[in-house]
């Protein structure tokens, strides 16, 4: 959980702020995400799980269902029910708006600026399974 900065005001107050300003208890985002910068969430795995497990893990998120949907046919994406990934998922637009989302010192920075005193941040990328039954039917996640 990310808490703000005391002292780091923003001198233009975004909207979310002045809101923020009116209310007298803090304002908590339950529900943040992060994007996971690639490189350094495998090495960090490589550190904690060793090498092997990055290579397995690699490999699962290469074959989850949402990376087979753009193999696919329409009709194999039909028969097998698999939702279009989303690409508006991640901000791309504004260099400072993605670096927020995977940088968590700029995020608690700009809290103030979203109108939060506190945020939960959960992972995006690179959570460790898309169902329990494919958690359970991969030995990476029972090691």
């Amino acid at each position: 959980m990310a808490a703000r900065k005391k002292g780091t005001r923003e001198t233009k107050k975004s909207r979310a702020a002045k809101i923020r300003a009116r209310l007298d208890h803090p304002v908590v985002d339950a529900d943040g995400h992060m994007l996971e910068y690639a490189p350094v969430f495998l090495d960090f795995l490589k550190q904690v799980a060793g090498p092997d497990t990055v290579k397995r893990y690699a490999s699962h998120s290469k074959n989850t269902r949402a990376n087979q949907w753009h193999k696919m046919s329409r009709k194999q994406v039909h028969d097998h029910r698999i939702a279009r990934p989303p690409f508006w998922a991640v901000a791309a637009a504004h260099t400072r708006d993605r670096a927020t989302s995977m940088l968590p010192g700029l995020l608690r920075d700009r809290l103030d600026e979203f109108g939060f005193d506190y945020t939960i941040v959960y992972p995006t990328s690179h959570d460790p399974g898309e169902s329990a039954a494919s958690r359970n039917q991969d030995s990476l996640y029972r090691d």
